[in-house]
């Protein structure tokens, strides 16, 4: 049976840091000194060789070690050797291993998402877009090679160490798209609360500061963030945000909403985040036509959240001490910070309009959270 590894033309885009298109060849070879190589970017002719005779983890984390050298010229050899152990850990986990076939395209997204959380919380220097840009470089390099999943569930396992984004990070990405946030409390490993009350009814999904409070001024964002650096950013809804927040709360409600979109044909895709598939949330715009408030249950587990409420975003934890966290789909959040997400789609206001007129009380609103404020 032919090997894969001979007939690959697959070209790696480097020199990240300087924003210039370079790009590599990628050979395996069958005589090296080294397990791989990677010409410096001033030849004319760059290529990167992996030794073909090594396997499994090592074939592995060698190539995605060159292919960082290609892309990232100025990054040390520790560094750069961190970066690609980490990312063959995570791959190894999710039972990556090289077949004989190329991979399709849902499992280089997976390969691109999985890679592209390692990327997006070591390379904090880098822009979001070139670190995608990277993850799906990379991706596209090992699924030519036929690395890809050989237990497609495990993609449901939790993600402890695989946040999309630092904090700090995040909470300036959400400053600069002018999201008004707010920090949150989390949750010990015991389920004990961060607020200390041994009663909270909701352990780590209330907020520090009263909802009224959010703000997208840097100084002040960082001023919390400083005093909490483990709290979870929650975008408050409505307002000046202008944004509704769709929950889709469990595996069966994330089907479900899928189905919906699938029957009314949406066009436009929502932002989307997802703590490792079993819960999605979605945001959206809304329009002088839409009056929603509070939560609405739409049909199983499925709430449409607006004015009066807040909702996680990434890299928000379940528990502050162990995973899974909430991350962006690999798509679910424009490089453009000056996009918007699209318009709440016709059929889901109709949805909550009917709930709320036959049922006027339908919409809850969680109690503010002021008595916590400069309590802890």
């Amino acid at each position: 049976m032919p090997d894969l590894r001979d007939t690959i033309r697959c070209h790696v885009i480097g020199n990240l840091p300087a924003g210039t298109r370079k790009r590599w060849r990628v050979d395996f070879v069958d005589a090296l000194e080294l397990g791989g190589t990677c010409d410096p970017p001033g030849l004319r002719d760059r290529t990167i060789r992996v030794l073909r005779s090594s396997t499994g983890k090592v074939e592995l984390t060698t190539t995605v070690h060159e292919t960082l050298h290609a892309a990232i010229w100025c990054l040390d050899e520790p560094a750069v050797k961190r970066l690609a152990d980490r990312i063959g850990d995570a791959l190894y986990d999710f039972s990556v291993r090289r077949s004989n076939t190329r991979a399709n395209r849902s499992e280089v997204y997976f390969l691109a998402w999985t890679i592209n959380n390692v990327l997006s919380v070591e390379l904090d220097d880098f822009s979001l877009r070139a670190v995608k840009e990277l993850a799906l470089d990379l991706a596209r390099l090992l699924g030519r090679c036929g690395w890809q999943r050989t237990t497609v569930a495990d993609y449901v396992l939790p993600l402890p160490q695989l946040p999309v984004l630092s904090i700090k990070r995040a909470v300036d990405e959400y400053a600069a798209r002018r999201w008004p946030i707010v920090p949150a409390h989390t949750r010990a490993r015991t389920g004990l609360c961060s607020c200390n009350d041994p009663h909270c009814p909701t352990p780590g999904f209330h907020t520090r500061v009263p909802l009224n409070n959010a703000t997208c001024d840097r100084r002040r964002l960082g001023a919390w963030w400083r005093k909490w650096p483990t709290a979870n950013p929650w975008l408050v809804l409505g307002g000046a945000a202008g944004l509704i927040c769709i929950e889709a709360r469990g595996p069966e409600a994330a089907e479900l909403f899928g189905a919906w979109q699938s029957v009314y044909r949406s066009k436009a895709s929502p932002f989307s985040a997802t703590w490792n598939g079993s819960t999605n949330v979605y945001l959206y715009s809304t329009n002088e036509t839409h009056d929603f408030r509070g939560d609405i249950e739409l049909e199983g587990d499925i709430h449409l959240l607006s004015t009066g409420c807040g909702t996680a975003l990434p890299p928000s934890a379940l528990s502050s001490d162990v995973g899974p966290r909430l991350t962006w789909q690999l798509d679910g959040l424009p490089d453009d910070r000056r996009e918007r997400p699209p318009t709440l789609p016709d059929w889901l206001a109709a949805k909550a309009q009917t709930i709320i007129t036959q049922d006027p009380g339908a919409a809850s609103v969680a109690a503010p959270c002021s008595q916590y404020e400069g309590t802890h």
